[in-house]
């Protein structure tokens, strides 16, 4: 009876250690598609959805009508109030630069489809990123709203990795 209470305590650290051995072996883990792991089919989509709508506005195209919905609209942290659609593209125009996306993530509620990252934009003087939380209907690529807030200084020493 006493070595049997004694095996399950001696088994259990044993799967531990194995597990723990096993966990320290591994090399870190990088963001999606940095430092050989690749980006989820989900996270491609939507990166090339938002680079795709950062092209349309760098070159003062109107978007596709499939692409922001008639009543879309903005918010940011700055002015704790929304954008129409018109006046956001307007200042979009204004405001053209070289725009890096990192860290996009991307999570699913029914058919919408929650896309949030950090906007860099390398052409200002000082380095300006931008935290993005984009929403999405999923099956129509409809960009619904977005919420936008300028990203805390600790996120602006971040070293981007990779190509």
């Amino acid at each position: 009876m006493c070595s049997h209470l004694l095996i399950r305590p001696l088994f259990c650290l044993t799967l531990l250690s194995i597990g723990f051995g096993a966990a320290s072996a591994q090399p870190p883990l990088s963001p999606p598609g940095i430092g050989g792991q690749t980006a989820t089919r989900e996270v491609s989509a939507y990166t090339e959805l938002e680079f795709s709508l950062l092209k349309i506005i760098q070159s003062d195209a109107e978007p596709s009508p499939n692409l922001l919905a008639d009543d879309f609209e903005v918010w940011t942290a700055e002015a704790n109030d929304w954008q129409s659609k018109a006046v956001w593209l307007k200042n979009q125009h204004r405001h053209a630069g070289v725009y890096a996306i990192r860290n996009l993530a991307v999570r699913f509620v029914d058919d919408i489809a929650i896309v949030s990252f950090l906007l860099d934009d390398h052409a200002a003087k000082k380095q300006h990123s931008r935290f993005i939380t984009d929403i999405w209907r999923k099956n129509a690529n409809i960009l619904l709203v977005r919420y936008s807030s300028p990203a805390p200084p600790a996120v602006l020493r971040f070293k981007k990795v990779g190509p």
